[in-house]
């Protein structure tokens, strides 16, 4: 498996360095590497890697699918949480969304906190979710003006990295 490996960190390393120099996380990269995750795991793991990167690849792209609906990332971010999946399997997509999610928010703290708009972003993010969850209130959308694009390809990396450590280093 250490030809899955060498796929999952060339692929963090390629998408960190496109999302931080383009703002972009390309199809001609997250696509094959779907592929080879799905056709890796075949060859070296039989039925029972096929099983486990398709359920990888559902709850990676699945969990950022969702957020993708609302607004919330691009997706470039979907489909390479979906290729992560696919490559490393499950149960280890489980961890890298979650510390993924985690990253992003520090990350997106931390700017809002360096462009001083913290306050004003969690009024418009308060605002929005009290007026979707309060029946009779109309619902007020996120203010665009308010947020701070976060490079999410680079959060995905850093949780996919931590997960990883996690995983192959304890």
């Amino acid at each position: 498996m250490v030809i899955i490996q060498i796929i999952f960190f060339s692929l963090l390393l390629t998408t960190a360095v496109t999302d931080l120099a383009y703002k972009k996380i390309y199809n001609f990269i997250t696509i094959p590497a779907i592929a080879l995750g799905l056709v890796g795991n075949s060859v070296f793991g039989g039925w029972g890697g096929l099983k486990l990167s398709l359920i990888g690849l559902l709850i990676g792209g699945g969990a950022f699918f969702l957020i993708f609906v609302f607004g919330g990332m691009g997706g470039g971010d979907v489909k390479l949480m979906a290729a992560i999946g696919t490559l490393m399997g499950y149960p280890f997509i489980v961890g890298a969304v979650f510390y993924s999610i985690l990253v992003g928010g520090l990350m997106a703290i931390i700017l809002m906190i360096w462009k001083g708009t913290l306050w004003s972003s969690f009024k418009n993010i308060f605002r929005s979710f009290y007026t979707s969850l309060v029946p009779g209130l109309e619902r007020v959308p996120l203010d665009p003006e308010s947020s701070l694009p976060v490079p999410y390809g680079l959060a995905i990396v850093l949780g996919s990295l931590w997960a990883w450590s996690e995983s192959y280093l304890s």
